[in-house]
């Protein structure tokens, strides 16, 4: 009876401990995974004498909601520091033309309009075209859904890019 009693306990041990131990790799595993997302969220690029910080890729089920729903949603932050010169550089919004005139964009929370009133060339859209002056930094709030007329969804995949000109 007790070399029963015994064994009953090793085993319930040795139970405890594994289960101890898939505790701790199963919460490495997750701290990791929170790691690698948080670092494949955002990227940093240099552009020549900009450093650009931002989430290159919009894949996203865009909803169709009013201007004032749009301004509430979370949006893709674009940071541009320049640690030299004043250089001249442009916002872009690269994929498909939106051939349905049905995604809009809040630019900074202050600028709502349709993606197609941006210029567009070369499969980009031109959000904004400026100046960022020497040893400051520049944040752009980006936000995009669909106008509310268009009652649908749309799958849509757009990446970001700093373009410094001459």
């Amino acid at each position: 009876m007790e070399i029963k009693n015994v064994i009953k306990r090793e085993l319930s041990l040795t139970i405890i401990e594994t289960i101890i131990v898939l505790i701790i790799i199963i919460f490495i595993a997750l701290e990791l995974g929170k790691y690698f997302l948080r670092n494949n969220l955002t990227k940093t690029v240099k552009v020549d004498n900009l450093i650009v910080e931002l989430n290159p890729i919009i894949d996203t089920k865009l909803s169709s909601i009013t201007d004032y729903e749009g301004l509430n949603l979370k949006g893709n932050n674009v940071t541009i520091t320049n640690n030299n010169d004043t250089t001249k550089y442009q916002l872009l919004i690269c994929g498909n033309k939106d051939n349905d005139n049905t995604i809009r964009v809040g630019l900074n929370n202050y600028l709502i309009r349709n993606l197609n009133n941006f210029p567009y060339d070369n499969n980009c859209y031109t959000l904004d075209t400026s100046k960022i002056k020497s040893h400051s930094t520049t944040i752009y709030q980006i936000k995009l859904w669909l106008n509310k007329s268009s009652n649908t969804t749309k799958k849509v995949k757009y990446t970001f890019q700093v373009k410094k000109l001459d």
